[in-house]
């Protein structure tokens, strides 16, 4: 019996129908296409398929995980954003998508997910699910005064621009850019990063994926938002506790298993140079 397929696209990716009509070609031989979603109208808890094939870039492979929310299928990326960290192909490498699903050297690798809840007077008010990473960060031009718990265990305050949530495989988003250390993708913990803390005491921390993180707004010195992947954002308020535990959902992600998470990392920060030998 053929694998059920489904094409993810979004509609903020120029040339994506024609990239879902080439895949179709490719794929619709030794595959049972069921349907594409080019415009985030499909309810995707609910999709009957082995195989999410996602064009776009890290944005729209996350954006998707989140949609599938307790319908976890494996996600197959193809690449037609600038940096493409959890794209299995390039859009030109389109070709050899075929062989690799069929010969077994595409298999889904499980990353952690975060669940998110913002509680406000005691009660949640909203929940999503992260793949990346939680950020609870000021929206103006002035730091914020924040507590963070762990276990309900108080740990700091921090004035800083605020602090980031992150999976192991969110460790290469943001966090790494505000100097987080990067964890491999099969990790199971949290990485908690200052953002331009005003302390140089202040510094990343990883705890075990068991814990419950939670991160509160002390004082209204500035307008404050919770962000998840960089692409949901929830207005904060003083009082307000953004509370973050691992998901019981794992993000299934269909990685080349001729292409290592080092190399990934060399090809994509470019480690070494293009040139890079090593005998040397």
């Amino acid at each position: 019996m053929k694998k059920k397929l489904i094409i993810i696209g979004y509609p903020d990716k120029p040339g994506v129908p024609e990239v879902a009509r080439r895949l179709r070609g490719l794929l619709a031989k030794d595959f049972d296409i069921i349907g594409e979603d080019l415009t985030r109208c499909m309810d995707l808890e609910k999709i009957d398929a082995d195989l999410a094939v996602v064009i776009g870039g890290d944005g729209s492979i996350l954006a998707t995980a989140r949609r599938m929310r307790s319908r976890q299928i494996p996600i197959l990326g193809v690449n037609k954003g600038k940096f493409g960290y959890l794209a299995a192909f390039h859009e030109e490498e389109m070709e050899n998508i075929h062989a690799h699903l069929l010969n077994g050297n595409a298999v889904a690798s499980e990353r952690m997910m975060l669940k998110c809840e913002l509680v406000r007077n005691g009660s949640p008010v909203h929940e999503t699910l992260a793949a990346n990473d939680v950020v609870v960060a000021r929206t103006q031009a002035r730091m914020i005064r924040i507590r963070l718990y762990i276990d309900a265990e108080y740990v700091a305050t921090h004035h800083s621009d605020g602090i980031i949530v992150s999976t192991p495989t969110g460790s290469t988003a943001y966090s790494l850019a505000a100097g987080g250390p990067i964890l491999e993708p099969d990790i199971h913990a949290f990485l908690l990063t200052p953002i331009c803390p005003h302390t140089l005491t202040n510094r990343p921390l990883v705890v075990s994926s068991d814990k419950t993180i939670e991160v509160e707004q002390i004082q209204a010195t500035a307008p404050a938002a919770v962000t998840i992947d960089g692409q949901v954002r929830y207005p904060i308020e003083p009082g307000d506790r953004v509370r973050v535990t691992q998901s019981p959902y794992f993000f299934k992600l269909i990685e080349v298993k001729t292409r290592s998470f080092i190399d990934t990392l060399r090809e994509k920060f470019n480690w070494g140079g293009q040139t890079h030998d090593a005998t040397e």
